[in-house]
């Protein structure tokens, strides 16, 4: 596990302590897991599993991800948030009703599913925004 993944884990651990613990739309059978910690073309990226949603992350080294990302057959909206210790964090709410998941091991069931579209969309995201030759080079891709 990477040291993002990390403070991923750890700031979601007290985003659950202090604001989803008892709360009805979290589910209190799963607890907050990082999953899938790899980087897709120039962007690291991971999944989320919390009580109260299955998120994607992604984190740009120039902070730029679109407003939406396509996934399977799906358009998800890209919310970005900058988060102390961790910097500007792209997610997309993959699974936003968790209350169905009967277990941890289904919860990981569901994000392992979503994992490989959404870092295609990732992947997709970043290399077209990064088709241009004089931006690759800024970027220090070629």
């Amino acid at each position: 596990m990477s040291d993002l993944a990390a403070r991923v884990g750890d700031h979601f651990r007290g985003v659950h302590r202090d604001v989803f613990l008892g709360e009805p739309m979290a589910n209190p059978r799963l607890k907050v897991e990082v999953l899938e910690d790899v980087v897709v073309a120039d962007t690291p990226t991971m999944i989320l599993v919390a009580p109260w949603v299955v998120n994607g992350l992604a984190f740009p080294p120039d902070e730029a991800l679109p407003d939406s990302l396509t996934i399977g057959a799906r358009t998800y909206p890209v919310f970005t948030a900058d988060v102390e210790g961790l910097g500007v964090v792209h997610s997309v709410n993959l699974v936003s009703d968790t209350t169905a998941l009967d277990s941890q091991e289904a919860a990981r069931n569901a994000a392992m599913a979503l994992a490989m579209p959404f870092r295609e969309a990732v992947e997709r995201a970043r290399t077209d925004d990064v088709a241009d030759p004089s931006k690759r080079r800024l970027l220090g891709l070629d």
